[in-house]
């Protein structure tokens, strides 16, 4: 909200980011306030960032939004860096009015249907449509993030191959490393395999025996939770590494298929469930 409960001068309003001593404050051009009464006049030339933040300089980003009777202060997605390891600050804890927005579009008009594919009888959810539309992707990444919320993350691990779209902008925004997961044979360095039940069959994963540090937290992401049997191995390779699995995170669950079942005890999230 605006320091004070000021009320907000939309014509002259101007927030920017300014060094002063060690961390960087946010001062406010001499009339970005208004008048709230003849007896009081709000005019602020500097404030301490929200809730003692850390600026982003090279993307800070300050504007005043209009949301309900009173303008509010919005800051740029990326205008917040961690301040340490056990805290991360996003734009929509900050109520950006943008993610207000793309979290009302209904992604499930972004996931085409394609009938017996990749074989007979299956009903395939094609996620190009949403990767094909910047406004869609954004809001999927912003809701995957709303997922996860505050919690610490160090690394992404991101499951072959269209789990790679999301789990890169996932580390990207939550500061932290993404560690792919592919099929044998793909991966350049030394591997860790294992081996998970197919309907017919079995086939194999693998991860970099480097990727993960033991006791780093770690997110599990992929595009969609079927019958679990994938998730639930890059989940036995991250804790094989040392790993904590903080959360299984899908932007589809297929709860008919009962796959997050296979993936107790770990925390499982979707956006959107079928």
């Amino acid at each position: 909200a605006l320091p004070g409960g000021a009320r907000a001068n939309p014509v002259f309003f101007k927030a920017e980011l300014c060094q002063e001593g060690r961390e960087p404050t946010l001062h406010f051009s001499k009339r970005s306030f208004a008048r709230r009464g003849a007896s009081q006049s709000c005019v602020f030339q500097s404030g301490a960032l929200p809730g003692g933040a850390r600026a982003n300089p090279a993307f800070f980003k300050a504007e005043l939004c209009q949301e309900g009777r009173e303008p509010i202060l919005c800051f740029s997605k990326r205008s917040f860096v961690r301040r340490d390891v056990s805290q991360c600050r996003h734009a929509y804890c900050l109520g950006c009015l943008l993610w207000l927005f793309l979290a009302m579009l209904n992604l499930e008009d972004y996931i085409r249907d394609i009938p017996n594919f990749p074989k007979e009888g299956i009903l395939f959810k094609d996620i190009t449509p949403l990767l094909a539309s910047h406004k869609a992707t954004q809001a999927c990444l912003e809701q995957l993030l709303a997922l996860v919320g505050s919690q610490k993350i160090d690394k992404v691990v991101g499951v072959e191959t269209r789990g790679f779209f999301f789990a890169t902008l996932l580390a990207d925004r939550l500061g932290a490393g993404f560690i792919p997961v592919r099929k044998p044979g793909k991966l350049p360095y030394s591997t860790l395999k294992q081996p998970y039940e197919l309907e017919y069959g079995y086939d194999a994963l693998e991860i970099h025996e480097d990727a993960i540090v033991k006791g780093e937290h770690v997110l599990v992401h992929d595009d969609v939770l079927a019958t679990g049997g994938t998730a639930r191995a890059v989940c036995e390779l991250v804790t094989q590494l040392g790993g904590k699995v903080v959360q299984c995170n899908f932007i589809m669950q297929l709860h008919f298929l009962k796959g997050a079942a296979k993936l107790k005890p770990y925390e499982v999230t979707s956006v959107l469930n079928y």
